[in-house]
């Protein structure tokens, strides 16, 4: 319940404001005083992590911050109409706004919320020179009372596993130096159960502080009889597009792959309250999302009623093979200065309608990120030309530009990988690169997701050891490592600018321009999508990882991405 969960918070945190953050002091206390289990304190946070049940905020390097979020310990809230009308206006930057729908959810489980907020809350450090990385801060978490459907609290979670009908979260980025003040600064900021003041969502939407800050919602409207299940996601605010990119880009092998999207049908009664099918109920202050994006391959439908800044928020997500249809429905959209299909048909070459203005005037992206988006529809076009001057001026623009760009570059990868496979075996292949920087030589693991977190000061090997000696001889592995190229590349990039762990096997080499580095990006973003990998192919890799004993050299963690083992594994949280 609401008291029991706030009461535990407040003795858990040992800050006067108590809270679903929790101080890591405090965690190994309590963790510490369970006699007769066996286990240190950080098996037991990595278990708990690995549930879901308690989210790691990162720190700079690798070990563990100062704080962890408990979402249990968090208050239920319901946002008024007002607050949400102020939050779809975008905090001064476009929102995003989707729905994910996750047909055939009445016969299987969908993803779950957990551990998206894990994975989300995991990545939230922007590294950069000393002086320039930044951190994620909660400034105020909060479970949903209600979500998008008449289902409400306990009732619609069906068990206590997962936080439907959803979350509520509003952060900014400070600097990460600062990780001393996490357990006074950020426990204080988020209330528990029961309190009302700082990190009530309604003051923070409604006051001046706003502006400063990103809001994430997530709505959940669990599978039934009348409909399947589904989530609304809103990101609103000045980091926007890195929480949206973080959101669904982060599950790795176990993240949900899309494969269509559409514009959602028009509510039959706009003016009385509904359940999900059209606008939502009193409880849920928001309308039925613009924007499906489904898992099926069901054909778009009413793309014409959907913007280019509506969809532009959207390309990444539709870059891999097992959306060829989907793209061949956008192309033949009537060409148009202000849709998503014109804008790639101009990058194609197809229509000067839009050449001069390009994606800037359309996409939600703004400021230094719009050439992220730029880049993200050529992508999906598969229109090279501009691609090498747009990844070099994300390159220039910052360690959250480069972000959003290698999010796009992995995803392409591991949706290549799941479309030529109908199983979890090539959703779950470990992105790989050859130390030479081509197809031969020594294959390491090219590192994915957040680094690793660790309960003690002792730092991960940064390295990556070799998983496959020598040439690689099976075909299979040589399609897969042309597929896992082009993020290579664009690791060792930003490795170059400190905005990644450096690894020495795919530094650029010394002299070679940004440009240049660009460059060999686009060109093997044009072998790799012309690559054939099929499921044969699939079983190829997996089977050269585990006739060289690649087990005992890589660890899958909880979100699905691949680390290399390290020295004292007792110590990983996550």
């Amino acid at each position: 319940s609401s008291s029991s969960g706030g009461g535990t918070a407040s003795s858990a945190s040992g800050s006067s404001a108590g809270g679903p953050l929790v101080s890591w002091e405090r965690l190994e206390t309590v963790l510490g005083s369970l006699g007769g289990s066996g286990a240190s304190a950080a098996t037991l946070v990595g278990a708990l992590a690995e549930l879901g049940l308690l989210c790691p905020m990162p720190c700079l390097g690798e070990r563990m911050g100062r704080t962890a979020l408990i979402p249990d310990f968090a208050r239920g809230q319901r946002m008024s109409k007002a607050a949400a009308q102020r939050l779809l206006l975008g905090n001064g930057e476009a929102p995003v706004f989707a729905r994910l729908l996750w047909e055939g959810s009445k016969n299987k489980k969908p993803p779950s919320l957990r551990s998206t907020l894990r994975d989300f809350l995991a990545q939230g450090i922007l590294e950069a020179p000393e002086a320039s990385a930044r951190r994620l801060r909660l400034h105020c978490f909060a479970r949903l009372e209600a979500g998008p459907s008449s289902s409400k609290g306990p009732e619609a979670a069906g068990c206590l596993g997962e936080l439907t009908p959803g979350f509520a979260l509003a952060f900014d980025f400070v600097d990460a130096a600062t990780a001393g003040s996490e357990t006074t600064e950020d426990i204080s900021a988020v209330p528990a159960a029961g309190e009302d003041e700082s990190g009530n969502l309604d003051a923070l939407l409604m006051g001046s502080t706003m502006p400063g800050l990103t809001f994430v919602l997530a709505g959940v409207s669990p599978a039934r009889q009348d409909h399947e299940g589904f989530w609304d996601v809103l990101c609103a605010g000045p980091h926007a597009q890195w929480a949206w990119h973080a959101l669904l880009g982060a599950g790795g092998g176990t993240g949900p792959v899309f494969r269509s999207l559409r514009a959602s049908q028009p509510p039959q009664q706009p003016k009385s309250p509904t359940s999900a099918a059209g606008v939502s109920d009193a409880a849920w202050p928001f309308p039925s999302p613009k924007v499906v994006i489904s898992e099926s391959e069901s054909g778009g439908c009413a793309l014409s009623r959907l913007t280019g800044a509506e969809l532009s928020s959207l390309a990444w997500l539709f870059s891999g093979p097992q959306c060829a249809a989907m793209r061949k429905e956008l192309a033949v959209q009537e060409p148009s200065s202000t849709g998503f299909a014109g804008c790639c048909a101009a990058l194609c070459g197809k229509s000067p309608a839009a050449s001069d203005a390009g994606l800037r005037g359309l996409a939600s992206f703004t400021g230094a990120l719009a050439c992220c988006a730029e880049f993200e529809a050529c992508l999906v076009a598969h229109s090279w030309a501009d691609a090498p001057g747009l990844l070099n001026e994300a390159l220039a623009a910052g360690a959250e530009a480069w972000q959003l760009c290698s999010v796009a570059l992995r995803r392409f990868a591991r949706d290549t990988g799941a479309a030529a496979s109908p199983g979890h075996l090539g959703k779950a292949l470990p992105l790989l690169q050859a130390a030479s920087g081509g197809s031969g030589g020594e294959v390491r693991l090219l590192p994915d997701g957040p680094r690793p977190m660790l309960a003690s000061a002792e730092s991960w090997p940064a390295a990556p050891r070799p998983l496959l000696p020598g040439q690689p001889e099976s075909s299979g592995v040589q399609a897969w490592l042309r597929i896992c190229r082009p993020a290579a590349l664009w690791a060792s990039a930003g490795a170059s600018r400190r905005y990644c762990p450096a690894d020495a096997s795919s530094a650029p080499a010394n002299g070679t321009s940004s440009i240049d580095v660009c460059s060999q990006v686009v060109s093997a973003l044009q072998a790799a999508v012309s690559t054939t990998f099929n499921e044969v192919m699939v079983a190829e890799v997996w089977q050269a990882l585990d006739q060289a004993g690649a087990a005992k050299l890589i660890i899958q963690r909880p979100g699905g991405s691949w680390m290399q083992a390290g020295c004292d594994e007792d110590s990983l949280i996550l």
